[in-house]
């Protein structure tokens, strides 16, 4: 036989009527419990009464066949069966079996004390069964009016949480929905959440966080249960709803739910007062955004309000705060219309008129009271679409994430402010959607129109109108998502207030084509947009690129007075200059004058650099715009700010362009982050007049009058004035092109300044001429006290000879060359020109360094591109008050050659190469830095001079360049596949051991087997001759076919060849097909020695073919009477092949010049044309702010090594 126990199904509210089970709580079931005890299927248990009485119980569940479960309880007391005791008996036993579930060792129940043994007789006493039903009736109201024992003081702590009373007002009725809040430490309400349980199951178990004036609500709520007992949300309905909702008022944590947001934020805010004086409230008419008509319930101020029926009118304002009688104005106090009235749906403004009689009508049928609207009448203005003016306002909001976190932790401002007035703030960007309306003060939105775009504005609503016109425009929907979109990219801006976010989703909706304005509430319409940077940084480029581009874009910008920065500008700036007699450095000042007042703009800088220089950086990467400066206030301000406010920032405006010049000097004091700005001091080099022209551009100069005049001077080169002419020396005896007088003012300009510079116009365009100009001039002027030294290639020291006694026969020229030079050296002091060659040079540098020189010009300058060669490092040793460098390549591969250069022109200008690696070469080659390919354009314009012949010699003839593609077949073909695929593994064998950069000696000399392949298999040598025989013996040359097919028809064609090789083998293998076709030739090689005479046969038009190795005859050689020039094999630099063809094409040359580059499709020479064109013209792209990395990768080492199958070219292509 089973023991009692209560089954699952067990349901209290079936088994007793409400009115029991009140009273059964009430008896707080487990205090009132004093014995229990299991009798098999029974349970006997003693339960302390209402008053002083103890009952006993005998309680039994049996099964009805018919009814089911059933109680079947005997009670002690009055009423006997089923009674408030038996049911506070079960509800006791279910609350202990609960608690064993969890802990089993819980003791088990008390057990019933027998009955005392009386120690006499007593007469019998009759008991309650005895007494008429009435009587115990009426005795048990009286033990639940008297009431229960007062329990005894609690030792229990404070509870961590209590119930809270939540009042909503859905439509005409107000519902109660029970939460349970968390308590701080400082009792403050925290987070709350839904309560589950029923009031039912509170009143039975008696939750620990009860307090007794809760369980009077939760006894008054019983009778307004209705059928649902386990509802989560309660209509307060019934003649005793307003009665309920007063206690619950009274108990001081109750709140109502403002209507503006939905629902209860967290913390909840102030609870909900109960005011008995009555509030007026009228019904008022109000057309939409989209021109439909609403009723609104307003009060005698003309707030909105909510109305609900308990059963008498109530008003509660929109902030959830009070809830007061409501005297409704004009219309009868019935709850059926009021709730009629609230649930009006919207009225088309074309339909009002109509609706308006029908309205009217029917309250005359129904004998009631309506207000209808008498709007109606008034006439429709439409405007069409209007245009959008955005409006960016630049403010402050509190200093937090987002306005979420806000309401999450304090709350909304319908409840209690967002935070305290002193809280932090930040500056911040609000977006306003503004129209225009004639009329009308102009209209501001706050959310995108999405797909709603139709506005209808009520004139009579609206302060400031003109007329009373009911007014219908369109909202250009489109330029208002472009607009939000605007504060995300460009302006990188997040959005901070719940409407910016909003907006963003609302305009992404649109652009996908969703209609989403039904998803916000009015509240969130009204709510300003509000965004912050990603990053507060950011605020500098905000203020000084993206506000004044929004400016120019149409935006209108307004600042609120609490937006912490002030924006200055420069009235007036002024250089101060001051050098010390022989320094080669020039003190520099910066100084401003901002509204009368003079600002020292160095210090500031060094602040703005040490605190930010990030921010410096990007500001001078973006080439345009504004850097604000902090300018410190030596004054407080005059009104104390607000507590919270941010501080107030006076910014200056400086043009990028001011102190982009300073770059280098800027990157100095940031690597110095102990500097101090009052001991910053701001000096240039002398040779720095790139970066002193663009200080003094627009600025007024206080300099000593050498600067000054040397400023005015590259000011006038600045804005195409040109310097002061310099007319040539009448000794010179030749005609100066116009472009070769300006070169000479040019040097002489450079002279005037103590300067060196480099002369790198194009080939051909009379370089030497002009040098010659120059010295000529010098001795004129008296100013020739010394020698001038020229340095030379060995091929051209002849020809400087030759041009120096055609133009300038008064110089005394010197020639160094030859075994018996040193003969010479002592008349070195008689000389005015000494011309030597480079190879010399280095050997005779003890002898040239003990003389102190004029001029040391060094011609085809590239010769010391390499600032570690014996030539540079003994020519930049020598003493002269001048330098000049020829070179129509100055920049051939890389920047180190520019470098050296101009470190022997002007020393220190481009400090040391290792700084000049780190700050110009990696950032430009590597990452394509076009802020510092600027900066050192800029640094570098001023001492170079560089025309081209497409430039200054417009009487030049055409050029026409042709590549002439061959394939390789047969052996040729099989021999270079055979020596690619050995070099190939041979190569990446060495790479993959030792690197790339370790392996460029074998890749060369793999590269060079190919290339020989490519113009004649006899080219090989050593191991490659033995690939030869392997390929075959009599591997043709498709190149050379190709040549000898071509040579005769040119020179039938009367056409004058120059033909260049850079292998002087190939020139003798032409040189045995020439013979054998009887063409008459000249060739001149490194071996030659009568070079003037074979140019003097050629130019004469002696013989119409000429052979020339590309290193021996590519510079100095003057071959106007060639039209036609074949490159035989390609080089990898394009300026050695330019410097050949310009032997032909130059100043003299009258006839059209053709030129043919023979070239191997498939092969490593299709390569070689990309690398040519990648380092092309990288002096000029220099001078433009671009430069690229020229050096091989690994990415090249691939496609140089490809089969021929992969690498020929398409038909066409």
């Amino acid at each position: 036989m089973t023991e009692f126990f209560i089954p699952p199904e067990f349901d209290f509210g079936q088994q007793f009527d409400r009115v029991t089970l009140t009273r059964a709580m009430a008896l707080q079931p487990e205090q009132a419990l004093l014995a229990m005890q299991i009798d098999g299927q029974a349970l006997l248990t003693r339960m302390r009464g209402s008053g002083a009485h103890v009952y006993e119980q005998r309680i039994e569940l049996p099964i009805d066949r018919r009814l089911g479960l059933q109680v079947r309880g005997v009670c002690s007391c009055p009423v006997g069966l089923n009674c408030k005791h038996v049911a506070a008996a079960l509800m006791a036993f279910e609350a202990l079996e609960l608690r064993r579930r969890k802990n089993p060792d819980l003791a088990p129940p008390h057990r019933l004390d027998p009955a005392p043994t009386p120690a006499a007789r007593a007469a019998p006493v009759p008991t309650a069964d005895d007494w008429p039903r009435p009587v115990r009736l009426w005795l048990a109201e009286l033990a639940d009016i008297a009431g229960r024992p007062v329990p005894p003081p609690s030792t229990a702590t404070a509870p961590q949480r209590t119930l809270m009373y939540v009042l909503n007002a859905r439509g005409g009725t107000l519902v109660l929905t029970l939460h349970l809040g968390s308590l701080r430490r400082t009792g403050e309400l925290g987070s709350h959440r839904p309560h589950s349980p029923s009031v039912i199951d509170m009143l039975r178990n008696r939750p620990a966080y009860l307090v007794p004036a809760d369980l009077e609500i939760l006894a008054a709520l019983l009778p307004l249960l209705g059928p649902n007992v386990n509802t989560g949300s309660l209509p307060m309905r019934g003649r005793d709803a307003l009665a309920v909702v007063e206690l619950i008022l009274r108990s001081g944590r109750a709140w109502i739910v403002p209507p503006l947001l939905g629902e209860l934020p967290h913390p909840p805010g102030a609870v909900a007062r109960r005011i008995d004086e009555p509030l007026p409230v009228s019904l008022h008419w109000f057309a939409d955004e989209v021109g439909d008509w609403h009723t609104q319930w307003r009060g005698p101020g003309d707030e909105p309000v909510v109305i609900v029926m308990l059963p008498e009118p109530q008003a509660i304002d929109l902030g959830g705060l009070t809830l007061r009688p409501a005297a409704l104005q004009g219309v009868s106090p019935d709850a059926p219309l009021v709730d009629w009235l609230a649930r009006m749906p919207p009225v088309p403004a074309e339909l009002l008129s109509s609706f308006t009689e029908r309205l009217q009508g029917i309250a005359v049928q129904r004998g009631v009271q309506l207000p209808v609207p008498d709007e109606q009448a008034r006439a429709l203005r439409n405007l069409g679409m209007l245009a959008l003016v955005p409006v960016l306002r630049l403010g402050t909001c509190v200093d937090a994430a987002s306005e979420a976190m806000l309401h999450q932790r304090f709350g909304t401002r319908a409840s209690r402010p967002l935070v305290s007035d002193h809280a932090p703030r930040q500056a911040s960007v609000q977006l306003l959607l503004r129209y225009r309306v004639p009329g009308m003060p102009p209209v501001d939105y706050h959310l995108p129109a999405g797909h709603a775009e139709t506005t209808f504005l009520d004139a009579t609503r609206v302060s400031g109108a003109t007329t009373a016109q009911l007014t219908r425009f369109d909202r250009d929907a489109d330029a208002e998502s472009a607009a939000v979109r605007t504060m995300v990219d460009p302006l990188r801006l997040r959005p901070w207030s719940l409407a910016a976010g909003a907006a963003m989703q609302r305009q992404s909706s649109f652009g996908s084509g969703r209609i989403v304005s039904a998803g916000y509430g009015v509240a969130l319409e009204g709510q300003p947009m509000i965004f912050v940077p990603q990053q507060r940084d950011q605020w500098p480029q905000l203020l000084t690129q993206e506000v004044p581009r929004l400016k120019e874009q149409g935006w209108l910008v307004e600042i609120d007075d609490d937006f912490p920065f002030e924006l200055h500008e420069a009235d007036d700036w002024t250089v101060d200059l001051q050098q010390d007699p022989g320094s080669e450095w020039f003190r520099l000042g910066l100084k401003l004058t901002v509204e009368g007042q003079p600002v020292n703009l160095v210090p500031l800088l060094v602040g703005l650099v040490q605190s930010g220089w990030l921010k410096v950086d990007s500001a001078l990467r973006a080439g345009t715009g504004e850097v604000l400066v902090p300018w410190p206030g030596e004054t407080p301000p005059s009104a104390p700010l607000p507590l919270g406010a941010p501080a107030r920032q006076r910014l200056l405006r400086v043009p990028v362009q001011r102190i982009a010049p300073l770059l280098d000097w800027l990157r100095g004091v940031f690597e110095k982050p102990t500097m101090k700005a009052a001991d910053a001091s701001l000096q240039l080099s002398r040779f720095d007049l790139g970066t002193l022209d663009a200080l003094t551009a627009g600025a007024r100069v206080v300099a000593p009058p050498s600067l000054d005049a040397l400023i005015r001077e590259l000011r006038g080169l600045g804005n195409g004035n040109g310097l002061p002419p310099v007319e040539p020396s009448p000794n010179v005896h030749a005609t100066l092109r116009h472009y070769q007088l300006d070169g000479l003012a040019w040097m002489d300009f450079l002279r005037r300044a103590r300067l060196g510079g480099v002369l790198a116009d194009d080939m051909g365009l009379g370089k030497t001429l002009q040098t010659l100009a120059l010295l000529q001039g010098e001795l004129d002027a008296g100013r020739l006290d010394k020698p001038s030294l020229v340095v030379v290639p060995t091929s051209l020291v002849d020809n400087w000879h030759t041009e120096a006694q055609r133009f300038t026969p008064q110089l005394k020229t010197l020639v160094l060359h030859g075994a018996r030079r040193m003969q010479h050296f002592e008349r070195l002091g008689q000389a005015q020109l000494v011309i030597t060659s480079y190879p010399l040079a280095v050997r005779d540098i003890d002898v040239l360094a003990a003389q102190d020189w004029h001029y040391v010009v060094l011609d085809e300058a590239q010769r010391i591109k390499n600032s570690r060669s014996q030539a540079a490092l003994a020519l930049k040793g020598l003493r002269a008050q001048h330098r000049l460098c020829l070179s129509g390549t100055p920049l051939e591969n890389h920047l180190g050659e520019l470098w050296s250069l101009m470190d022997f022109v002007c020393p220190g200008l481009l400090g040391s190469e290792l700084q000049f690696r780190e700050r110009y070469r990696q950032p430009i080659e590597k990452r394509q830095d076009q802020l510092q390919a600027q900066h050192l354009a800029r640094r570098v314009r001023p001492f170079i001079l560089r025309r081209t012949k497409q430039q200054v010699a417009q009487e030049l003839p055409a050029k026409t360049e042709t590549l002439l593609r061959v394939e390789l077949s047969g052996a040729q073909a099989d021999l270079y596949e055979t020596v690619r695929a050995t070099m190939d593994e041979k190569l990446r064998d060495a790479i993959e051991k030792q690197g790339l950069a370790r392996s460029q000696i074998m890749v060369l000399d793999a590269l060079l087997k190919l290339r020989q392949v490519c113009c004649d298999p006899r080219l090989l040598k050593g191991d490659a001759r033995e690939a030869q025989a392997a390929a075959g013996k009599a591997a043709p040359s498709a190149k050379l076919e190709l040549l000898l097919d071509l040579l005769p028809t040119l020179v039938e064609d009367g056409r004058r060849v120059l033909l260049f090789s850079q292998f002087t083998e190939m020139l003798a293998l032409i040189e045995t097909e020439l013979a054998r076709l009887k063409l008459p030739y000249l060739i001149l090689t490194g071996e030659t020695d009568d070079r003037a005479g074979l140019v003097a046969q050629f130019q004469q038009g002696e013989v119409p073919l000429f052979l020339i190795s590309l290193k021996a005859g590519g510079v100095g050689l003057n071959l106007t009477a060639a039209d036609t020039v074949i490159l035989y094999d390609p080089w990898w630099n394009p300026a050695v092949e330019q410097q050949a063809i310009d032997r032909a094409y130059r100043i003299g040359q009258d006839k059209p010049v053709f030129v043919y580059k023979l070239l191997a499709s498939g092969t490593v020479e299709d390569k070689m044309i990309e690398l040519q064109a990648r380092k092309a013209g990288l002096a000029d792209l220099l001078l433009k702010g671009v430069a690229s990395d020229a050096a091989l990768n690994a990415e090249d080492f691939d496609d140089l090594f490809k089969p021929l199958s992969d690498g020929a070219p398409k038909e066409g292509g």
